[in-house]
């Protein structure tokens, strides 16, 4: 049997004899069961060899075993499998934990196994019979027994959802199709950009005004005014673009949006492309819980109710999406009323009742149908057909049906009470069973109510309609109220852009002054040079003026002891925290990679948030500064929202959240209010908890499960690069990372500036209007393509060519890899580049940056984060803002590994990726869904959830089983035009069907003539 030795180096006095079973209690307190020695042997020194190498032989042989430990081993005899479901998992386990004797009570992560080893066990329990098996299953039930058990009571795991054997014929695109379309892509982006670059007019106009008096810096106080000037006049511009300009070309293009089933390379895609493309540099995060927002949005064709409150991530599809009276949608949550799988745009529906509520970060695929009452909690998948009745509440992605939501009553709060008392009296006999209760009071029943009080109830700005006690309740603010707040919103915002932008205006007029001074490509080369070496103090100056503000904001805005609590939407702290929320999204914008540095624990204590030390926090979203707290060594991870309100029936709930010492945070994962993590505590990606972690416990899932932990050791010494450094590595930290948080930005302005420099170049006579503006569209494609060229130059020369490595935290490793994530998600996101995204240039940025990438791929994301270890193959569609992760931080220490996408897969809106995983061919995932490290996923299914479990396979890619491969369609069978406006509901599989029924290519729009004989 084999056994575990050790050879120790004892003092002398011990050699003979020393106290080995307090040794074995100990290891017994520090280490898991597999790694505790059982056989011990002290000797003087270690055997080297001549070359001063460890020699194996020079070791002398262990001891025999002991009484005891025979007794030991007949005692706890392993226990053999029986069943053939036990033989099974049993072969399965001793092929990936060799070397030990397992018998069917061992528990897998006692013996050796972690997450990665489960996921690689799930994949090949997968193969052998149990298609269904998800990894959830593995962590539930940890022994051999007790999980064949579990699968034999579940016999539909043996005969899940079919896959497609046979994957839908698609014809390839012509390449007359290809070329036309990529014609239109440039074309919508040289319009948007053209559009944009009418910022640069008034830029002239405001220089025209100051010109005389720059050269002379006694005149100062008037160049602020020519600066606020060209500020507000830019404010006017963004409004009119917003308001005026964007819903005009929305409904010139593609008027409403209308359910059905388009291929990618229809002219109903690439319009739906372009009014997104032009919706694109729309900010609607800097209008979130406004009026501001519902007005876009109802501009562009959403219907909303009255007293809606929007808190939006990205929407697009307006005329698909309708929400009730009184609904909130949470911190960045999505309604997916579009996905593209297997290059096929859907279209569909979503319909919200009155009085209902979406957590933060939740998705909402179209067909879904949420009634009145409803909460879906956060972090939840509503998938596509799914139906939530009145009243109830759903969690979990995928979500599930978990209960009854609370009564108006159980919200309000405590200074409010008395005036619904007499309220709830009168109307407690006429209210009907919504959440099964005889006690719900609504304050729309203000027939209950005398005529005073209905006064006092409309003088607190609450609307009071009076249907009948039928109607969904909750509070809600006038309308007259609402229009103030909207003015007062937009005065506040104008004013604070006035303040923080002016002085930068002032500053580019005069650096404006110095480029039209210049003459000979020389002189501009070199004052070019000159920008490039000053952009960075430069842009750490803005960033530091712009975060100054936001800290002295903070403390007029919020109160300076929040209190947890209720507030309804008519209180003046339910407001303040809107204001607040917008503040902080403005600076998640523009100075991300301040986020995850070493220097944004400060900044959260100049908020008021109480911070330990040794802090290491990414981006938070919804967070609530006095009510966070972050224990000593914690680390949270990316778009994190930490304790994000929670809103429903018009009431905000505020609560406290406690992160303890070594804590931590998963990417995308959600701490709701109230929760605590104790010390050493782990919460995983996409996870969301409403229980607290015990010490030392780790969650993960949506709804989180307790998964098994490996044991870790407590004390970490300062030279492991972990937790602790010296000050040595402090500094060089400290250094790599301020120019890593300035070097995005200041790459976005020196490529403005070079775009600058070359057009005035070229046109010559700056004062020439209209010579000037023949070159101004080509200034944002220069600056463009700057950004896209810099990007390239820092991922080479930072980090090169990645390879499968392991970096402790404090090491250049990590700094260098973080470096260039963030060059490239920022520069993405927030420059010119995201207007590449759906179209077939982004393949090409992404193989550029290391990536290899198939042909004819969709991509809607720039969350790629080390190219170099990503493989997608031909024709695979990945959804807006997913994740394709190949690093992880386990216990401080960032591992990267490869990953592999195959053929045709598809992968929904905001889902994660970790590495060391395979996605065969077909393979699709659903949105908000989590493929958890060394899965392997079969060719032809269908995945959703957190972590990912098998669904049925989506009506568009359901045919019947007929070969491997697709064969070629006869030229008979080829339609010339087939427009699929049917839902996906409606569409089924056909048996004996060689083509099938999903396909519509448009062929007779004018793009393309006769269709090519080319298939995938």
């Amino acid at each position: 049997m084999p056994f575990l030795c050790a050879y120790l180096i004892c003092e002398p006095q011990l050699e003979a004899n020393f106290a080995e079973a307090a040794l074995r209690n100990h290891l017994k307190s520090t280490l898991p069961s597999y790694m505790i020695p059982t056989r011990y042997v002290a000797i003087k020194t270690i055997p080297r060899s001549p070359a001063g190498k460890l020699d194996r032989n020079g070791f002398p042989p262990p001891p025999p075993p002991k009484e005891d430990e025979r007794a030991g081993d007949e005692s706890s005899a392993k226990q053999p499998p029986s069943t053939e479901t036990e033989k099974l998992f049993h072969e399965i386990w001793c092929k990936h934990l060799p070397g030990q004797t397992i018998g069917i009570q061992d528990n897998f992560f006692e013996i050796g196994g972690h997450s990665l080893l489960a996921g690689k066990v799930s994949s090949d329990i997968r193969k052998r019979g149990f298609e269904g098996f998800s990894i959830r299953y593995l962590y539930s039930h940890p022994t051999i027994e007790t999980l064949s058990q579990a699968m034999d009571s579940m016999k539909a795991l043996r005969k899940s959802e079919p896959a497609c054997t046979t994957l839908p014929f698609r014809q390839a695109p012509s390449i007359t199709r290809r070329i036309a379309f990529s014609i239109i892509h440039l074309l919508t982006m040289h319009a948007v950009f053209s559009l944009l670059s009418m910022y640069i007019v008034f830029f002239l106009w405001a220089y025209s005004l100051a010109n005389e008096k720059i050269l002379n810096l006694s005149f100062i106080p008037e160049l602020l005014v020519d600066g606020m000037a060209l500020t507000i006049a830019l404010i006017v511009c963004t409004y009119g673009y917003i308001f005026v300009l964007v819903p005009i070309i929305k409904w010139t293009i593609i008027g409403r949006f209308q359910e059905g089933i388009y291929s990618i390379w229809s002219w109903y895609f690439i319009r739906w492309w372009v009014v997104r493309a032009m919706a694109m540099p729309v900010p609607l995060y800097g209008f979130s819980g406004t009026g501001w927002a519902n007005l876009f949005l109802r501009l562009m064709g959403c219907k909303l109710g009255r007293g809606v409150t929007f808190f939006p991530g990205q929407l697009f599809d307006y005329d698909l999406i309708e929400i009730g009276e009184d609904t909130s949608v949470g911190h960045e949550s999505t309604l997916s009323a579009s996905e593209v799988v297997d290059s096929l745009l859907i279209l569909r529906r979503i319909k919200i009742g009155a009085a209902s509520s979406i957590g933060a970060r939740c998705c909402v695929k179209g067909g879904a149908v949420m009634g009145s009452e409803c909460r879906l909690e956060h972090l939840s998948l509503l998938g596509e057909n799914v139906i939530m009745g009145d009243g109830e509440e759903w969690a979990g992605s995928p979500a599930q049906n978990v209960g009854r939501t609370k009564p108006l009553e159980a919200l309000v709060p405590e200074h409010m009470d008395g005036l619904f008392e007499q309220a709830r009296q009168e109307t407690r006999r006429r209210e009907d069973d919504y959440n099964n209760s005889a006690k719900k009071f609504s304050i729309n029943d203000a027939d209950a109510l005398p005529n005073e009080q209905v006064s006092l109830l409309t003088r607190a700005h609450v609307s009071v309609p009076i249907p009948g006690a039928q109607k969904p309740k909750a509070i809600r603010m006038s309308a007259f109220a609402e229009i103030m707040m909207m003015l007062f919103q937009f005065l506040f915002f104008n004013v604070i852009t006035i303040v923080s932008a002016t002085p930068i205006s002032g500053a580019l007029i005069v650096l404006w002054t110095h480029v039209v001074t210049l003459e000979g490509w020389k002189e501009f080369l070199f004052f070019y040079l000159k920008c490039i070496g000053g952009a960075p103090v430069a842009v750490a100056a803005i960033m530091f003026y712009t975060h100054l503000l936001l800290v002295i904001l903070r403390w007029i805005v919020l109160p300076w002891k929040v209190v947890p609590g209720n507030y309804p939407v008519t209180s003046a702290m339910f407001h303040r925290k809107v204001l607040f929320d917008l503040v902080m999204r403005i600076s998640l914008t523009i100075a991300h990679p301040l986020y995850a540095s070493i220097y944004v624990q400060y900044l959260l204590k100049a908020l008021g948030a109480d911070v330990g030390h040794r802090v290491e926090c990414s981006n938070l979203f919804g967070f609530t500064p006095g009510l966070v707290k972050f224990g000593n060594e914690s680390f949270v991870a990316d778009f994190v929202c930490v304790n994000p309100p929670e809103m429903f029936r018009g009431v905000m709930t505020l609560g406290c959240v406690e992160i303890g010492d070594r804590a931590f945070v998963g990417n995308g994962a959600v701490l709701s209010a109230g929760r605590t993590l104790r010390p050493r505590s782990l919460l995983g990606l996409l996870s969301h908890t409403k229980v607290d972690l015990e010490e030392g416990s780790t969650y993960i899932g949506s709804p989180a499960f307790s998964i098994p932990r490996q044991a870790q050791n407590k004390n970490v010494s300062a030279s492991d690069g972990t937790y602790q450094a010296g000050w040595g590595l402090i500094i060089a930290r400290s250094i790599w990372e301020f120019f890593r948080s300035v070097t995005p930005i200041a790459c976005f302005y020196i490529s403005l500036l070079g775009g600058f420099v070359l057009v005035t170049a070229i046109a010559g006579d700056i004062f020439s209007t209209i010579e000037f503006l023949k070159f101004v569209s080509v200034f944002v494609w220069i600056a463009s393509f700057s950004c896209f060229i810099m990007i390239i130059i820092i991922k080479w020369v930072v980090v090169g060519r990645e390879h499968p490595s392991q970096y402790p935290l404090w090491s250049s490793g990590v700094w260098r890899a973080e470096f260039v994530v963030d060059c490239t998600t920022v520069i993405g996101m927030t420059t010119f580049l995201g207007l590449f995204r759906g179209t077939p240039l982004m393949p090409w940025f992404f193989r550029a940056l290391g990536a290899k990438i198939g042909s004819w791929c969709y991509i809607d994301t720039v969350f790629l984060t080390e190219p170099d270890m990503v493989t997608i193959g031909d024709h695979c569609c990945i959804g807006e803002r997913v994740t394709i992760q190949t690093h992880l931080f386990e216990d401080r220490v960032m591992k990267i590994e490869p990953l592999t996408i195959g053929d045709r897969v598809s992968i929904g809106a905001l889902s994660i990726v970790l590495y060391n995983t395979t996605i065969e061919r077909g393979c699709t995932i659903g949105p908000l869904s989590l493929v958890m490290k060394g899965e392997s996923y079969p060719a032809g299914t269908h995945w959703e959830g957190v972590p990912a479990q098998r669904r049925a396979v989506p009506g568009v890619m359901a045919v019947a089983p007929m070969s491997t491969k697709v064969a070629r369609a006869p030229r008979s069978q080829q339609p010339q035009s087939v427009r699929c406006s049917a839902k996906p509901s409606s569409v089924k599989p056909q048996a004996n069907a060689d083509v099938s029924p999903i396909k519509e290519w448009l062929l007779d729009d004018g793009l393309a003539t006769e269709p090519e004989d080319v298939y995938y």
